[in-house]
């Protein structure tokens, strides 16, 4: 990381009310070995300021909400390259993170990130959401459950997360404009759940955000 994009993720972290010394180490380094694995394995199409941007920040502009909402453990599905469980992971310590990611190439780039930031707070499952179906006890059902792809939500995949969702649960997906992120609110009120639209807003990205928080 050049200069410039230090000085981006840290104005960008103190925008969102997270501008820890500690927190800005532990994503540069984060960051670094992301930089390092990318080019082989092409975990993310992006690299510098656009990481920062679109990743990085994108991940922590939904901290505050993660923090009001209080849960103890999150599941991350697909958690790819890490996002959005490790940059909130980092941001939240006090929460559990599971992330969920079946290709074993990616779990194993997040085991090495785990065990270079030593985050005692998170935890890789190389699974895919149908085995965890399949497989999860009543006991480890989430309480929550977030994902960052932008796919439109349909409604085979909600009643797959509900399956792994605590009764009283939260899902919390990460998605772009509003009149998208609508439609797939109706998906999830026509299984009679609660559905809202949080809009958030992501540090020097003049793009529309917003969380879609899906509870029973």
């Amino acid at each position: 990381m050049d200069l410039t994009e230090l000085i981006l993720l840290e104005k960008g972290l103190e925008q969102l009310g997270l501008n820890s010394a500690q927190l800005q180490t532990n994503l540069e380094r984060f960051l670094y070995e992301l930089e390092r694995w990318n080019p082989q394995f092409g975990f993310v199409h992006a690299s510098g300021k656009e990481l920062i941007l679109k990743h990085v920040l994108d991940s922590l502009s939904g901290a505050s909400f993660f923090r009001s909402l209080a849960p103890s453990r999150v599941g991350d599905l697909g958690s790819g390259a890490g996002f959005p469980g490790i940059p909130l992971a980092l941001a939240l310590p006090h929460v559990h993170f599971t992330l969920i990611e079946p290709s074993q190439k990616r779990a194993t780039f997040l085991r090495t990130v785990q065990s270079i930031l030593q985050l005692k707070n998170l935890q890789i499952c190389d699974k895919d959401l149908g085995y965890l179906v399949r497989h999860l006890s009543k006991n480890d059902l989430f309480p929550c459950i977030t994902f960052r792809a932008f796919q439109p939500l349909t409604l085979k995949g909600l009643k797959q997360m509900l399956n792994i969702l605590q009764e009283g649960g939260s899902i919390v997906a990460y998605k772009g404009k509003r009149e998208h992120t609508e439609q797939e609110a109706s998906v999830a009120k026509s299984l009679g759940l609660s559905a809202q639209i949080v809009k958030v807003s992501v540090p020097y990205l003049e793009e529309e955000r917003n969380l879609l928080w899906i509870s029973w």
